[in-house]
């Protein structure tokens, strides 16, 4: 993934300022950095929520600067929400299966009238849903409701949701937040696993800092919508632009 000069402002306020990022293929990226720092603005220019001003996003050798969503998704890059992006009124393999609706081809007649060939590729969805979700401990849950899900749980249907658009970009916003220890552990286990069992390069916004720095090859560190730094963990920790406007000044 590429960005290049990537600027975008909200009403006057300068989301991301001419940001520039490289993360090297299959590898894993921390994005870190305090509240407002541009880090889900810079997901949302990524996958088509927002169109940045000025500057270019690739993925893979594709521009896709502007590209609708769905059109992203299409080119392998999908993502997890800070927020839980569950829809209720469905079960959790219902909500799984939604993963795959840019890979629908029967059309909309198809689908409207239920046609054979639809009702071939929602099966074949289904079945793919139900595997992702046994892999990830969750086959037991395929037809529970989401708010009778622990918060974990949850948080493990939106990742199998996002994997079955067979992504080869991830991108994960605070998948950490609100677990407790014991959790995040498991967490930074599942995300090493699925990035060798599914080939993926994966970035990584987190305020929770030992897991960013265990799991991550690359750490970027956003500040009031600019990058300050970049390289290995202990390059980004030791740096003293990083110490004065994330970690606290040093003494």
């Amino acid at each position: 993934m590429e960005l290049a000069d990537v600027s975008i402002s909200f009403g006057g306020v300068q989301a991301l300022r001419e940001v520039s990022l490289q993360v090297t293929a299959g590898g894993i990226c921390g994005l870190i950095g305090p509240n407002g720092a541009g880090k889900t603005t810079l997901f949302n220019c990524v996958t088509g929520v927002y169109r940045p001003q000025s500057g270019q996003v690739r993925w893979n050798g594709v521009d896709l600067t502007g590209m609708p969503r769905r059109q992203v998704i299409r080119h392998g890059v999908a993502r997890t929400f800070q927020n839980l992006a569950l829809f209720p009124e469905l079960d959790v393999l219902q909500n799984v299966m939604l993963g795959a609706h840019h890979r629908y081809g029967a059309g909309i007649a198809s689908a409207a009238l239920r046609l054979p060939r639809f009702r071939a590729e929602e099966e074949r969805v289904r079945a793919e849903a139900a595997e992702i979700l046994r892999s990830l401990d969750l086959g037991q849950l395929a037809h529970a409701a989401p708010g009778d899900l622990t918060l974990g749980m949850a948080k493990r249907v939106e990742l199998a949701r996002a994997l079955l658009s067979q992504p080869q970009l991830l991108l994960l916003d605070e998948p950490a937040s609100g677990l407790v220890h014991s959790e995040v552990r498991e967490l930074g286990e599942l995300i090493r696993e699925l990035r060798v069992r599914h080939g993926l390069t994966i970035v990584l916004v987190e305020h929770h800092m030992e897991l960013v720095m265990s799991l991550a090859d690359q750490v970027a560190v956003l500040a009031s919508g600019q990058r300050i730094a970049f390289g290995s963990p202990t390059q980004v920790q030791q740096d003293p632009a990083v110490v004065a406007a994330y970690l606290g000044t040093a003494e």
